[in-house]
């Protein structure tokens, strides 16, 4: 797990990156003067948890203030880190995680790190080694995620992920299951026009004819969405 701290008290920083490297997460620290050439939008994407020591100048702090806002809008969990419950902190809606004092902060980032460690939740970070890892590993691959109600088969598939993809499928991945959408592996495939996903999906037995929520099938996207190499093998199918 990769945390980015967005402080400039150094001496406190140092505190909290030790806190980090004992619970085993990678941890870095965003500063504007130092980060001029990859910009806080790149670094907030490439981090899974941010964050923000807290200090009676935070408020007036663009860097703090952007990635609040960074963080509600794409649903990625952040911390505002505060020894002290003196200064008014911002709970954004319940949006923000608050924590005070060392110990608390160490529990939740080992807390966090192993909800982390799933083929979920790797997969939709880009974490692909991860991935791998844990699916050989003997992890559970058919866990339903309880946000949207997707196993890893039907993360990979919406990301386009054809080598985990593959992965899950020779491990024994349950191809027909439902998203809280009731949308499957294919149909997600489908609906992000990845084509490859599709294909190895509906070569490995996926069901083309289970509808979702829209009463749609994976057919029915592959015809809207003109996806031809999809159509010509769901029809071989057919024949």
């Amino acid at each position: 797990m990769k945390v980015l701290i967005l402080n400039d008290t150094e001496t406190k920083v140092n505190k909290i990156e030790l806190i980090c490297r004992m619970n085993g997460a990678e941890s870095s620290v965003y500063r504007a003067t130092n980060n001029r050439n990859k910009g806080l939008t790149s670094s907030l994407e490439e981090n899974d948890l941010i964050l923000v020591l807290w200090n009676k100048d935070s408020r007036n702090n663009y860097e703090v203030i952007f990635s609040t806002g960074y963080c509600i809008g794409h649903g990625k969990p952040f911390v505002i880190y505060t020894n002290s419950y003196g200064h008014k902190v911002p709970l954004c809606n319940g949006s923000a995680i608050l924590v005070s004092g060392n110990k608390e902060l160490g529990n939740f980032i080992l807390e966090e790190k192993e909800r982390y460690n799933t083929t979920n939740i790797a997969i939709r970070s880009g974490h692909i080694n991860i991935a791998a890892m844990l699916i050989d590993k003997g992890a559970d691959i058919n866990t339903i995620s309880g946000d949207r109600g997707n196993t890893s088969l039907m993360d990979a598939a919406a990301e386009a992920d054809i080598e985990i993809l593959t992965k899950l499928l020779d491990a024994g991945a349950e191809l027909n299951l439902k998203s809280k959408s009731g949308q499957t592996a294919l149909v997600l495939a489908v609906g992000r026009h990845a084509e490859d996903a599709a294909i190895a999906l509906i070569s490995a037995g996926a069901d083309i004819n289970i509808k979702d929520d829209l009463g749609m099938t994976a057919k029915k996207y592959a015809e809207l969405f003109k996806m031809e190499r999809v159509l010509e093998l769901i029809n071989k199918g057919i024949e």
